[in-house]
């Protein structure tokens, strides 16, 4: 992995260290279970820049995978949204299936196999018929003229 350092002409890093990164996760954990609101990756960027005055996009924020450090505190801030969505008493199951769907790779389709083998002749196919009080008439396809 790199260890990139940004343009040397360009803004210095948003965040100075993975921990940093962290600790204002977790700053924000804090205030979504103060403000009953559900944990995500956009309401941490509105958290930095509001509460924080650090602004930061999802974009910048993904961008950081790329330095040395940060790719763990990436995939452990993931990880701990995913989770606590999961276990989100407050929040309603569609709207956190939806949020599961498109970040975290959950499905709610269903691949269903299944194989019949029904073994049915003429005379057994007659004989339920007759007992559910239906009667079978033969259909003769003959064309005799």
């Amino acid at each position: 992995m790199s260890n990139l350092t940004g343009n040397p002409n360009g803004r210095p890093r948003i965040f100075k260290s993975p921990q940093q990164m962290q600790l204002l996760f977790n700053l924000y954990l804090g205030y979504t279970t103060n403000n009953d609101l559900m944990p995500n990756i956009a309401g941490f960027m509105r958290f930095l820049f509001e509460q924080q005055n650090i602004p930061c996009d999802r974009q910048t924020f993904y961008q950081y995978q790329k330095y040395e450090g940060y790719l763990d505190t990436i995939k452990h801030i993931n990880e701990t949204l995913e989770d606590t969505t999961l276990n989100n008493k407050t929040q309603k199951d569609l709207i956190k299936l939806a949020y599961l769907n498109n970040r975290c790779g959950y499905t709610n389709k269903q691949d269903i196999n299944q194989t019949v083998n029904l073994q049915l002749d003429d005379s057994s196919i007659q004989s339920r018929l007759a007992a559910a009080g239906y009667t079978l008439i033969a259909n003769n396809t003959d064309n005799e003229d």
